[in-house]
């Protein structure tokens, strides 16, 4: 029995949440500049030159157990967008974040629709992205 990972689920940009700023008198100040950081220096959007980039997202697979439990795989299986993210002015475009995210979710069945963190991959050739739920 394949649980968590509902194929029937199907997300698009608007359910998708832009969770980088910072929180002042109960209100969220988005944030979308490369490098940003908060005043702790925990880095939040790395330094992403301009450019457009394709969004990788890692998932594990969950199951159903005999007992009732659940139990993920061992390894993730790596998602790639087809929308490209778009980097312009030292500026991340929020709309090819949330339609990139929103694909790979669809594509993996995972739910995590809160975009914390982004970050370059190690190639600089693709951005990843530290979603929450």
């Amino acid at each position: 029995m394949e649980i968590l990972n509902d194929t029937e689920r199907h997300h698009v940009p608007t359910d998708i949440v832009w969770s980088i700023g910072s929180w002042e008198e109960n209100r969220i100040i988005e944030e979308n500049r490369v490098g940003y950081a908060d005043p702790d220096g925990d880095i939040w959007i790395e330094e992403i030159p301009d450019g457009e980039y394709p969004l990788v997202h890692w998932a594990y697979t969950f199951s159903a157990t005999e007992g009732g439990g659940i139990k993920g795989s061992e390894s993730a299986r790596k998602w790639t967008s087809k929308t490209r993210v778009r980097v312009q002015d030292g500026l991340v475009d929020k709309g090819s974040v949330k339609t990139a995210v929103a694909e790979v979710l669809n594509q993996s069945g995972t739910w995590h629709v809160f975009v914390e963190r982004l970050f370059l991959g190690e190639d600089g050739k693709t951005i990843t992205a530290g979603l929450g739920s």
